[in-house]
């Protein structure tokens, strides 16, 4: 992997900058970043994605307060922006995700991250969300784009309007009304800062490969209307904005506040868990309240915690029979151990069926992970569907309202490849009956005729069950029977 650091002396080099930077070339684009490492953390790595224009710099605020937490903290230059490369590509939101994705890869990135997204920055991430869904483990929106709709009018006025003439004539003074009007809503030094850095690029023999980037970004955008997508983010979600944000929702367009674009939020994005409001807030809120961010972050990746308080997953079998040989005595008979062995699979102790005395309590996690609270280990839809295929009573709950999703998590394990097959025995009108069930009362009804029908047919199974078995023990086994049949079939002479 070859990381070197910086060493030109552009005005993009001398941005801010939460750290010290590195740069991989991925997918042959040269991509500045900033890994705070894996020395001493715990927890999933946290990822900030910055906005249109702006540079990892602008999550300088920030990340002392997250690395203090522990957490592996990863903040990229995206493409076309700060010290990254700003040559002719797409710069579609799906590219840079793309970029994002093959980055972490080199960085040896597996687990699940939270994936924090500002502005341009949070539209990138609802759409690697929604590309790769396995690698999200919170996605976290700060005054995002993504979530705003534009007509097709609309869309096509603004990539008219949004020139690489028209942005890069900005005058200084245009620029810091720019910047106080529609950026930050709390002026300070460190939104000065930024204005004074932004005004140092305007000499910069990069300058108007940046403009032309940011350019390509806005029509990356318009492209790419992931608001329409919304329903399809399947991770845990959590949106921030500031109260006096003016840059989003679109104020030529559209104008109103950011709490018009929280309903849209909550309207359409089905794994919303939390969405708070700052007041007196603009667009840039890691800047203007950083340590309200902060805890935001940290608190929506809460569960963490817990899940680390958990109990260790039991032994494997190599582990288990080790410590047998050290604990039990000579006298245990090799019946017990083979039983012990046969409740075992895929690492973990997995019981036996018929051994399922009282209901097993499951928690499903915001990150959609289901723990086994009795083996003290986590589980697949695959492992729950074996386990009640082997006559395992499971109770399963949310573990942040503790509701009793139990019907809703079984229908997910029937769905899996493994085991969609066996929904073949639902007739078409059994289920066209539930989707047309719209009175409580009909469906109390309904459910109490399949209860008594459900328990008919288990009489009945056991019955002939029964049956079966005294039909077994009555008949002769196959070989008697035939030694029988031989002896009456032997001529007399042979029977002597």
């Amino acid at each position: 992997m070859n990381i070197k650091h910086q060493t030109s002396k552009s005005a993009f080099d001398n941005l801010s900058k939460p750290g010290p930077m590195q740069t991989l070339t991925v997918k042959g684009v040269r991509i500045a970043y900033f890994d705070s490492g894996l020395q001493n953390t715990v927890g999933a790595p946290i990822i900030l994605l910055h906005g249109l224009g702006e540079h990892a710099g602008y999550w300088h605020e920030n990340t002392p307060t997250l690395i203090s937490a522990r957490r592996r903290v990863i903040v990229p230059d995206l493409a076309g922006h700060g010290r990254s490369d700003k040559g002719q590509h797409s710069y579609s939101m799906a590219w840079q995700a793309s970029l994002i994705h093959d980055l972490l890869s080199q960085l040896k990135v597996t687990q699940p991250v939270v994936l924090v997204g500002h502005s341009m920055g949070g539209h990138i991430a609802l759409r690697f969300s929604k590309s790769y869904p396995s690698l999200v483990r919170k996605l976290i929106l700060l005054s995002p784009a993504g979530i705003e709709r534009f007509s097709a009018e609309e869309a096509a006025w603004l990539s008219k309007v949004s020139t690489s003439a028209a942005l890069a004539s900005r005058g200084k003074a245009d620029l810091r009304a720019h910047f106080k009007r529609n950026i930050f809503g709390r002026w300070g030094p460190v939104a000065e800062e930024h204005l004074q850095e932004r005004f140092t690029l305007n000499t910069d023999p990069q300058f108007m490969s940046y403009i032309h980037a940011v350019v390509a970004s806005i029509n990356g955008m318009l492209n790419d209307q992931i608001a329409y997508e919304l329903d399809q983010i399947n991770v845990p979600t959590y949106l921030l904005f500031g109260a006096e944000d003016r840059l989003i929702p679109n104020p030529y367009l559209h104008g109103g506040r950011a709490k018009d674009i929280i309903k849209l939020a909550q309207k359409h994005l089905s794994h919303l868990e939390e969405v708070k409001l700052l007041p007196k807030i603009g667009h840039m809120p890691q800047i203007e309240a950083p340590r309200q961010v902060e805890r935001f972050i940290l608190q929506a990746d809460r569960f963490q915690a817990k899940e680390k308080a958990q109990p260790k997953v039991k032994p494997t079998d190599d582990e288990n029979q080790q410590t047998s040989s050290q604990q039990t005595s000579s006298q245990q008979t090799s019946s017990q151990q083979t039983s012990s062995q046969q409740a075992k699979s895929h690492g973990k102790l997995r019981p036996q069926k018929g051994l399922f005395m009282k209901s097993t309590l499951i928690k499903r996690y915001p990150n959609r992970r289901l723990y086994d609270t009795e083996r003290s280990t986590y589980i697949t839809l695959d492992d729950l569907a074996e386990d009640l295929a082997r006559g395992a009573k499971i109770k399963v709950i949310d573990s942040k309202s503790e509701a009793d999703i139990t019907q809703r998590v079984m229908l997910q394990a029937m769905l899996t490849d493994k085991h969609a097959h066996k929904l073949n025995c639902l007739p078409v009108d059994f289920l066209r009956t539930i989707l047309q069930l719209e009175d409580p009362t009909m469906r109390s009804m309904f459910n109490h005729y399949v209860r008594v029908t459900l328990s008919s047919f288990s009489m009945a199974q056991s019955a002939m069950q029964q049956n079966l078995d005294l039909v077994k023990k009555l008949a002769p086994r196959p070989t008697d029977f035939l030694q029988g049949l031989a002896s009456i079939i032997k001529p007399p002479s042979d029977r002597s």
